[in-house]
């Protein structure tokens, strides 16, 4: 009877330690598939990750490109600018050299207009000069005329 005990509790813990066995096979499974599934997900995220990386990496190339072409149309503008400054300068100068210029013949003009008043001047000092003249040349002839005439008489008186 003994024998039979023992061949019991023998049989009983092998069937637990069978027990035990096919637990932890199907908890190592278990165990298996969620490192595989962990691993997978791992996978898909470093491969996300990675893609996010390339396409913000293409953003910054693409942000490079075009602060590049900003600085080039900002270069491109001062220079034009720099050009439209100098052409003022120039204008300014041209427009300075021309007031000059008008002022001159302003001056020439004010002397010309001198030079006329005075000579006119001259005329009328002439024409007076002139008329005087005349005046004279009058009374001159009107005497002369009157001498004639007293000659004149002066004959018939001695003819008498």
């Amino acid at each position: 009877g003994q024998q039979r005990q023992r061949a019991e509790a023998i049989a009983t813990e092998l069937a637990q330690v069978r027990s035990r066995l096919h637990a932890a096979e199907a908890a190592r499974g278990a165990q298996e598939t969620a490192a595989t599934e962990a691993a997978d997900a791992a996978r898909a995220e470093l491969e996300r990750a990675q893609q996010a990386a390339r396409v913000e990496a293409e953003l910054v190339e693409l942000k490079l490109v075009e602060l590049e072409a900003v600085r080039s149309e900002r270069r491109r503008l001062e220079s034009e600018l720099q050009a439209m400054q100098a052409e003022r300068q120039q204008m300014q100068a041209a427009m300075e050299a021309v007031q000059a210029e008008l002022q001159a013949v302003q001056a020439e003009a004010t002397a010309a207009q001198t030079a006329v008043e005075k000579m006119q001047a001259e005329v009328k000092q002439v024409e007076a000069a002139q008329a005087v003249r005349e005046q004279m040349q009058a009374e001159l002839e009107e005497m002369q005329a009157e001498r004639e005439a007293m000659v004149d008489k002066l004959a018939e008186a001695e003819r008498r």
